[in-house]
């Protein structure tokens, strides 16, 4: 993101075009102007919020006019942003002190001097806050900067962009631009204007305007062009903002498998971004199933078909009723009784707990503490994961010293249950014995679904 992309040269170009402009009436000597012309005017490139008539402006010291039609006339952008300062700084209350700042703002872009040109149209929107062409330079940068990880920059995007869509709704076409030209640079900064406020938005997790913002630069972006390789730049927060509501939308689904497509020849960018809409797919969903066809359609088309949507992952209570419906009780593993005595209702619960209970269990499990008469261990596939325990033995007889089994090893046990807790989970088992293999019960990945 630190490279130019397509749209910042287009922003550069709508930055600088028709701010270094002569001045129309320009005298041929160092004379004062004759009585009535106007000396000076020049070709201002904003519009204060009023569709009102430019008003001319006149330079009435002629060595102010010559120090401003000189630094207008310099070629080189670099030399010319010098002159255009020294202009500034000797005449600081210039009749064209906003057109000098406007051209300056040019000439620093021109030159490559961005840190410059930033400033530049700072001071511009200090004479007029109201200059599209400065709130979309300082838009565009403050957006991707924050976008790129400078998160003090979201406030900024967010105001600049702000203030750019009130002062587009009034803007009007300046002197010595072309219809088309004009038509251009009003779509340019609307996309710029709101892909910021969208960026700023989900920065201070207001996801409904970062959602709307970011859907509409989104779709301004593509509508030229639908594989458009910057377009992810508005995708990826897109989807973001989908997904980080509560419940999550799976519109957002569809937008990071947009980008995840749109990034696929910049593996520096496209490894994060799958990492992190794939699991929200698998989030969502449960598992992954359906992900490659997800890819496969968004590689088709830029925008989700009509009633799009992805099957949300069942919910604890479903996953009971699915389990208890479909197994003998004797026949579940461990994850399986966790799941029904946590989120089971009650009838269920009884039915399977009636029918396990007293009836000796061979199974593995993780030990995290032993003891004498007693092991503490982790039965299920998130206790055993994460070592932490779910299920306690309680032995037969003492266990002898040489057979005391080590913490962080998997064993075989037979034992029966007697009782369990619901929360903080916990089987508890009697009449233990350790045991040479288990072949029953092993531990079976049951992810449980709380719905954002």
């Amino acid at each position: 993101m630190k490279k130019l992309n397509q749209l910042a040269i287009w922003v550069l170009a709508a930055a600088v075009a028709g701010v270094a402009q002569q001045p129309s009436t320009a005298p041929t000597t160092s004379q004062p102007p004759a009585p009535g012309a106007q000396p000076g005017q020049t070709t201002t490139t904003n519009q204060p919020p009023a569709a009102q008539p430019q008003q001319k402006k006149e330079i009435k010291d002629p060595a102010e006019y010559n120090a401003y039609v000189n630094a207008m006339g310099v070629t080189d952008p670099a030399t010319k942003a010098n002159a255009l300062e020294q202009f500034i700084t000797q005449y600081p209350q210039s009749v064209v002190k906003d057109d000098a700042l406007e051209q300056l703002m040019g000439a620093y872009q021109q030159s490559g001097n961005l840190p410059k040109a930033q400033d530049a149209a700072t001071r511009v929107l200090q004479v007029n806050p109201n200059n599209v062409r400065a709130l979309l330079v300082l838009a565009y940068s403050k957006r991707l900067s924050a976008q790129s990880g400078n998160a003090a920059d979201a406030p900024l995007a967010l105001k600049y962009g702000q203030q750019g869509l009130q002062a587009l709704d009034t803007y009007t076409k300046p002197d010595g631009v072309s219809d088309t030209d004009f038509q251009r640079l009003k779509s340019i900064a609307a996309l710029v204007f709101n892909g910021a406020v969208g960026i700023g938005s989900l920065n201070a997790k207001d996801y409904p305007n970062a959602q709307k913002y970011l859907q509409t630069a989104y779709e301004m972006e593509v509508s030229g062009n639908p594989n458009d390789p910057d377009a992810w730049l508005n995708a990826y927060p897109l989807a973001t903002a989908f997904c980080s509501t509560k419940p999550v939308n799976p519109q957002g689904l569809w937008y990071g498998a947009r980008a995840i497509i749109l990034t696929k020849n910049n593996p520096q960018v496209n490894s994060p971004i799958s990492t992190y809409v794939k699991h929200c797919y698998t989030y969502y969903h449960g598992e992954d199933t359906g992900w490659d066809q997800l890819l496969q359609q968004a590689a088709a088309q830029p925008n989700p078909p009509a009633g799009f949507t992805v099957a949300p992952a069942p919910t604890p209570a479903e996953q009971v009723k699915k389990i208890a419906d479909s197994k003998d009780p004797k026949q579940m593993s461990f994850d399986d009784w966790k799941l029904i005595f946590t989120y089971g209702d009650q009838a269920t619960t009884d039915r399977v707990w009636t029918a396990i209970k007293g009836t000796p269990l061979a199974f593995q499990a993780l030990v995290i503490q032993a003891e004498k008469d007693r092991i503490i261990m982790a039965a299920t596939y998130d206790g055993i994961q994460d070592q932490k325990a779910d299920t306690e033995v309680v032995m037969a007889g003492p266990i002898p010293a040489a057979k005391m089994p080590k913490v962080g090893t998997q064993i075989a046990v037979v034992a029966t249950p007697d009782s369990y807790d619901k929360d903080p989970y916990m089987m508890h088992l009697i009449n233990g014995k350790l045991a040479v293999t288990a072949a029953s019960h092993p531990a079976t990945h049951r992810p449980v679904h709380h719905k954002k």
